[in-house]
């Protein structure tokens, strides 16, 4: 063998011992590698090569057991916590949950709905929807009860006394993670707006939104009497109680915010259909950039509306009908809304409106036409009422009547969504209180 053959075999010998060396690490580290992956090695320990070898060589059909945590198994077999106890609202009262949220439509770290319209006697539920919140008051009327929820805990407070309270989430105050709730006329707004004025302060980021919460608090929304004061207060002064006519309920606050993405879609106001009532106020928010709300139907005599552009409107509704609205620069995108006042008296010139704008329509079409169809056609015109019961019946029948009388039913909705509030495929209100005959 000469010796250039020679060197030839030595440096294939020389190769092939390269090559099998680097199989052999490539081996190693797969095998190391996925033990460490599969959370099965200590790696402060040189014994882990080893172990590893030992498992991949063990015998075909070898069960391998490893004991549970002690401290699991006794978390396991532990009694469950007991069900929290949530208390009854007065006679005619309601009940209201507020979700302790990581994200929702005021931001990240909320409660929702974070102001709250509720009469005395009426419950709130702080449903702890994401984990690690609280809810605990710092600001009560005179006279009413504090309350302070635990770490990730739903509590439940029965409000008894009317006025303004303020409440916050302790881990996340800095980041103005707080709420509002008026009980009937807000008899301490004055210390109420000083509290809010003062935690501004403290907040680090979202500086405005308690002022924003304050904002919505309506200075002449009256308390309603509890039906067993009013039941009383009749057996006790029945002629002149039956002769005294109901205490009219004050308007109502509706808010509708201006999204680039909601539940209905993209570009949208939510929510977008809204039953109200002769004198009730809606405030357009600018919750997200360049959008504006413009009447393109009122009914007649009704005062029309047109937002500047990502500015806050509030419309006075002052006629009966249907309006229709939209977003000046996002109407080819079908970003409309409905607006049902009372009896829906042009509901035919609301449909050939809805009609037509449809035609406009680059995408989500059929979405307005969806809102008119929520329209209920079986209100009755407010002024027709009042005249119907004008002429019924003597003195006593109306009396009677005033004593008692009959609630509209309630529309609800629920929405069917991929993603909501409580996470993914929810209906959402997931919870929902009504009456007989909603």
């Amino acid at each position: 063998m000469s010796v250039n053959e020679e060197q030839s075999d030595a440096h294939v010998i020389k190769m092939m011992g390269i090559v099998m060396g680097a199989l052999v690490a490539l081996f190693v580290f797969i095998l190391i590698s996925a033990q460490i992956l599969g959370g099965m090695v200590d790696k402060s320990d040189d014994s882990y090569l080893l172990a590893a070898m030992e498992d991949r060589i063990a015998p075909v059909g070898q069960l391998q057991t490893t004991l549970p945590d002690p401290s699991l198994v006794a978390m396991a077999s532990a009694d469950p916590e007991p069900a929290i106890v949530i208390p009854e609202p007065a006679p005619g009262r309601t009940t209201h949950t507020v979700k302790m949220l990581n994200s929702g439509a005021d931001g990240q770290m909320v409660f929702e709905p974070a102001y709250l319209q509720a009469q005395p006697g009426d419950v709130v539920v702080f449903e702890a929807a994401d984990v690690s919140h609280n809810s605990r008051s710092v600001l009560v009327p005179d006279g009413a009860a504090d309350w302070s929820g635990g770490m990730s805990e739903t509590v439940a407070v029965r409000l008894e006394d009317e006025g303004v309270y303020i409440y916050v989430c302790d881990p996340h105050l800095a980041m103005a993670m707080v709420g509002v709730i008026q009980v009937g006329a807000p008899s301490n707004l004055d210390a109420a707006l000083a509290k809010a004025e003062e935690m501004e302060g403290g907040f680090a980021m979202e500086q405005g939104r308690l002022l924003g919460y304050m904002d919505q608090v309506d200075p002449n929304l009256q308390t309603v009497a509890l039906a067993a004061a009013d039941t009383a207060a009749d057996e006790s002064e029945s002629t002149s109680a039956a002769a005294a006519p109901a205490a009219a309920a004050g308007p109502t606050v509706h808010r509708v915010k201006m999204l680039n993405a909601g539940a209905d879609g993209a570009m949208v106001f939510e929510p977008a259909f809204v039953q109200a009532a002769v004198g009730d106020t809606v405030i357009f928010e600018p919750t997200d950039a360049a959008h504006n709300a413009r009447s393109v139907l009122v009914p007649d005599g009704a005062t029309e509306w047109n937002g500047a552009l990502s500015e806050e409107i509030t419309v006075t509704l002052d006629a009966e009908g249907v309006y229709i609205y939209l977003c000046d620069p996002h109407a080819v995108m079908a970003m409309a809304g409905v607006i049902q006042v009372g009896a829906a008296t042009n509901m035919d010139a609301a449909r050939a409106k809805a009609a037509e704008l449809e035609g406009t329509f680059l995408m989500a079409q059929g979405r307005l036409n969806g809102y008119l169809d929520l329209v209920d056609t079986s209100l009755e015109s407010g002024a027709d009422t009042a005249s119907a019961e004008s002429d019924a019946g003597d003195a006593s029948a109306d009396a009677a009547a005033a004593e008692s009388p009959a609630a509209e039913p309630v529309v609800h909705r629920v929405k069917m969504l991929n993603a909501g509030a409580d996470g993914a495929m929810v209906f959402e209100p997931a919870f929902v209180q009504a009456a007989v005959g909603d």
